[in-house]
């Protein structure tokens, strides 16, 4: 039974987790049972859907989300609301870039009104296949206004893809390993750099360096040293693995603090040599470069 005299009414509640539909005009007990009755609603929501669905739909928002404190109610029920709107099942929330372009049609233009009645209309079907209790129904449906809100501003700035998530599956992103490997003696280099200096052709000096150059190490010191021009540069990378070039990208992301006129010279011809690639390559060898971690062992990384 409670006892006024321990107080329990002066002291203040931390509720950390924050639930969706927020509880702002309760205090004491009466707050804590309502925080309550919302958290099991929002959890007793997600259970409807598999684990692993909703761990990728959450990497979507960021990789690292559970060092986060976010609320997971809101992205699983528009995710699965954007699934009944493009004609998936609402459990499965895999939505695609194609999925979010339909989306963006549906609500181009639409007023808020027009917004939220259409996602009464998805809510509606997806309480049907998920069975939903009537009182799990009735948190749902008083969490629409607040959700077609967010959508109506995402469409007026076109990132609905920041309010439907699209997952991320970061197993399938392996990473890119490459060591700075074993250096040559410092003869053998400066053997190779005379030979670069005296060669008066772009083909010339790629053939040296593909052929004699082995480590990621004295690649890079080499294109530093050899005062290559951009068309030189450019022959060398056409010729060189993509790991390579992924680990160069990855070395020089932009000019910002690129001092040295030789870094300045490679950082150009990088972007030079990307704007040569099909968009599909390109977008590859981006990508591979955000995975590419260079290690600084002396020993070579499979």
């Amino acid at each position: 039974m409670y006892n006024p005299k321990f107080s329990a009414q002066e002291i203040h509640i931390t509720a950390d987790y924050p639930t969706f539909n927020g509880v702002y005009d309760l205090d004491g007990i009466e707050f804590i049972e309502k925080y309550l009755q919302n958290i099991t609603h929002e959890n007793r929501f997600c259970s409807y859907f598999s684990e692993n669905a909703v761990h990728h739909l959450l990497c979507g928002l960021d990789e690292n989300y559970q060092k986060v404190l976010m609320n997971i109610y809101e992205p699983v029920l528009t995710a699965s609301l954007g699934c009944i709107l493009t004609y998936h099942p609402g459990r499965d929330l895999n939505l695609s870039h194609n999925d979010i372009d339909t989306l963006a049609d549906l609500f181009s233009g639409k007023g808020i009104d027009e917004v939220e009645q259409l996602i009464k209309n998805a809510l509606d079907q997806l309480i049907a296949e998920l069975n939903c209790s009537s009182d799990l129904s009735d948190y749902l449906k008083n969490s629409i206004t607040k959700i077609a809100v967010s959508i109506k501003n995402a469409a007026h700035h076109n990132c609905l893809d920041k309010v439907f998530l699209i997952p991320f599956y970061p197993e399938d992103n392996q990473k890119i390993v490459l060591s700075y490997g074993e250096r040559m003696d410092d003869k053998s280099y400066t053997a190779i750099l005379n030979d670069l200096l005296q060669c008066n052709s772009a083909n010339g000096k790629a053939d040296i360096i593909c052929n004699r150059i082995s480590s990621f190490g004295d690649l890079l010191e080499i294109l530093r040293d050899a005062d290559l021009i951009q068309d030189e540069l450019l022959h060398i990378f056409r010729r060189i693995p993509s790991a390579e070039i992924a680990a160069l990208l990855k070395r020089y992301p932009n000019e910002d603090f690129l001092y040295d006129e030789s870094e300045l010279k490679i950082y150009h011809a990088l972007q030079a040599f990307k704007k040569m690639l099909p968009e599909k390559a390109r977008l590859q060898l981006e990508k591979a470069a955000v995975m590419c971690l260079i290690s600084f062992s002396w020993d070579c990384t499979d």
